[in-house]
């Protein structure tokens, strides 16, 4: 019976019953309709059963109450989080509450609350309050849950949320902001309707801050108890309290940690209860998608490379082969921090830029359920696809670089332009089964990366590939089987443990980057503090704390002359 089979929700990754049409666990729906034929299809399909087009992989929001209709109390207010928090999440805080409880974690918080919740509660029906803050907690929730964060309160009129614990995330600042701008873009809808039923503004504000927290007991029903060091949490309220509505504002560690990754708008020093000196707000204003670690290092600018020449060596050999047309791969492996970006950018900047072609992109740690993801921004970049760009804009580009590639056809245009969002024709899908549909489109994917690079070499970076989708996957392993009387290098950075078929040792090569050792760290330290004489016991402090972690020595340092914890005079 198909009462028996059970399928994963895509929003929470609940089980539920394969002929059901919305999650029992989260109220997400379990169809997904295409943008072709409209045809509904089961949840976690990539593809259209019926005409072949790849469908969205984006989780689908918890579906809503109309606003007219009688609100239906969901209570997340007075729930346990275990009631509220997705299945896969739950077993995640579960299974690692052991090694977090009494740890030292640096997380972000978040918290918000909605501008003119009073005088909104005094002019509207309590039942349509209550609707509406429903509705809201549902948005807030399915967020914050999206990118791995926790409710760790609800505030009567918003909540208070950690990004980094009991999940640890260290892109958790990453996360948070991501987060609180999803939540205000999925509130748009609910306030357009607040303000034509009801005639009343509703606006979310958001505070975020980061900083240390001790993470105490992990109840079995997942409420958590912690303790903040300093003012982590403290400031994260007061930000909230400076927010206009609508506003997200972040404290300057938060911006500090993503800036180049996202849009801020410094709002200058204020002053709040608490504390005695003034603090540094910033209102986030967006996020600049699809940037790369490398494109942030060259506008942040960077310490001289110390350490590294047998790794640079080893690159440009790899390179000089797929130069040559041998096609190769080179892959970067390393802990956070040692210095793979900074490696990859030491060498892109030795090459001639005129004489070889550079695409780039990132695996993100969120985007594993989002097919092709990486694929699809190495494309764009190529054909110099913007952000907001229509379909027909699109067709017409993929057009002309096919005519340049010369890969003429109707098919070659029709499924790249339909990769990138462009939906083909609905008589030219109907004519393709969806295998037939992935395998064509595969195929032409692999047809223009190697044939760009007749022009020039070509290099194709993609950054933490232990994040990498099956799907991204699966076409790189066929790119590397073509690589060969081609000159492209694939260029791949990974965590320790990654491990897959395609990358064998006659493919890749492996290039592993161990911490600095004595020598180099001093090096370093003496050109970030510029001072020729620094003290045995500051080396010996940061050899032992940050294991010859380039990052870690940066950090160590930038903290410690932050608080006057070292002191730099007379190159001294």
């Amino acid at each position: 019976m198909s009462g028996d089979i059970k399928v994963k929700c895509p929003a929470c990754r609940a089980e539920t019953a394969a002929d059901s049409k919305f999650c029992g666990e989260c109220g997400a729906s379990l169809r997904a309709a295409c943008p072709a034929c409209a045809h509904a299809n089961p949840a976690g399909q990539k593809f259209c059963g019926e005409c072949g087009t790849a469908l969205a992989t984006a989780p689908p929001a918890p579906a809503s109450p109309a606003l007219g209709r009688e609100p239906q109390p969901v209570a997340f207010r007075e729930a346990a989080p275990s009631t509220y928090t997705p299945k896969h999440l739950a077993e995640k805080i579960l299974t690692s509450k052991s090694a977090l409880e009494g740890e030292r974690k640096r997380v972000t918080v978040m918290f918000s609350d909605v501008s003119g919740f009073t005088a909104m509660s005094e002019r509207l029906d309590p039942e349509d309050v209550h609707g509406i803050m429903d509705r809201a907690f549902e948005v807030i929730l399915t967020e914050v849950h999206r990118y791995e964060g926790t409710i760790n309160q609800f505030l009567g009129d918003g909540v208070m949320a950690l990004f980094g614990a009991p999940i640890a995330h260290e892109d958790h600042a990453h996360r948070a902001l991501s987060a609180a701008l999803a939540i205000q873009r999925e509130l748009d809808p609910l306030a357009d309707e607040v303000r034509r039923m009801h005639g009343v503004e509703f606006r979310m504000r958001i505070g975020i801050n980061t900083g240390l927290v001790v993470v105490g007991a992990i109840g079995k029903d997942l409420r958590m108890d912690y303790t903040a060091v300093g003012d982590t949490t403290n400031l994260a309220a007061r930000l909230l309290g400076l927010a206009k509505p609508g506003q997200i504002v972040v404290s300057r560690r938060t911006q500090h940690l993503r800036d180049g990754f996202f849009v801020f708008e410094d709002l200058g020093d204020r002053q709040v209860k608490g504390k005695a000196e003034p603090v540094r707000a910033f209102a986030l204003i967006g996020e600049m998608i699809g940037r790369t670690r490398l494109e942030v290092s060259r506008e942040r600018g960077l310490t001289p490379l110390v350490g590294r020449d047998r790794e640079l060596r080893s690159l440009f050999e790899t390179y000089r082969r797929a130069a040559e047309g041998q096609g190769a791969v080179a892959l970067l492996v390393g802990e956070p921090g040692v210095g793979k970006s900074r490696l990859l950018y030491e060498f892109l900047h030795r090459l001639d830029p005129d004489g070889v072609l550079e695409l780039e992109t990132t695996c993100a740690s969120y985007g594993r359920s989002m097919a092709y993801r990486p694929i699809v921004e190495l494309v764009r970049r190529y054909l110099g696809l913007p952000d907001g760009i229509t379909g027909e804009e699109i067709r017409s580009r993929v057009g002309e670089q096919l005519q340049f590639l010369g890969l003429e056809g109707e098919e070659r245009s029709f499924l790249l332009a339909h990769f990138l969002g462009a939906s083909a024709p609905v008589e030219f899908l109907n004519r393709l089964s969806g295998p037939q549909l992935k395998e064509r489109t595969l195929g032409v994917l692999r047809e223009v990366f190697l044939c760009a690079s007749e022009a020039a070499p070509l290099i194709l970076i993609l950054e933490n590939i232990h994040w990498i989708d099956t799907a991204s996957e699966e076409f790189l392993a066929r790119l590397t089987a073509g690589l060969p009387g081609h000159r492209v290098l694939l260029l791949l950075t990974t965590r320790p443990g990654y491990a897959t078929s395609w990358l064998t040792p006659l493919l890749a090569e492996t290039i592993t980057l161990e911490g600095l050792n004595a020598g180099d760290v001093q090096g370093m330290v003496r050109t970030l503090l510029t001072a020729e004489e620094v003290s045995e016991h500051l080396f010996k402090i940061l050899a032992e704390k940050s294991e010859g972690n380039p990052l870690y020595v940066e950090e160590i340092l930038r903290q410690l002359l932050e608080t006057g914890g070292i002191v730099v005079e007379n190159g001294e």
